[in-house]
């Protein structure tokens, strides 16, 4: 990436991080507008105008537990420290991501999303 995010809020003041991320657009909502149903598509719309009501479960909880494991491993293999700070993208703010290790050097970024399956 190119063009230096903007740094919003850390998820560590939930309750700031919850609303700033209901301001724009993250890969979550794309990901239930682009292949989720109608009425998936019609939550997504319902969040951002009503503000979001989901905050999790036993899933992103469990990931939740396995992510700092997997972040280690992240900063021992490639320097990428950890993250906690939701970022706008620097020319169009709705733009919006949490990602799981983030490193901006040298005019440049590097990001890496920890991803788990329910299984």
């Amino acid at each position: 990436m190119k063009t230096k995010p903007i740094p919003l809020v850390s998820a560590d003041d939930t309750d700031a991080w919850h609303r700033e991320r209901g301001k724009g657009v993250t890969k979550t909502d794309v990901t239930r507008l682009v292949s989720g149903t109608l009425a998936s598509k019609r939550a997504v719309h319902a969040d951002k105008i009503g503000g979001k009501t989901f905050h999790g479960n036993q899933h992103t909880k469990r990931g939740h537990a396995f992510e700092p494991v997997i972040a280690a491993w992240v900063l021992e293999e490639t320097g990428i420290p950890a993250s906690q700070v939701l970022y706008a993208h620097g020319e169009n703010r709705a733009h919006r991501a949490t990602p799981d290790a983030f490193l901006w050097d040298d005019g440049e970024g590097a990001l890496v999303e920890i991803k788990t399956t329910t299984a």
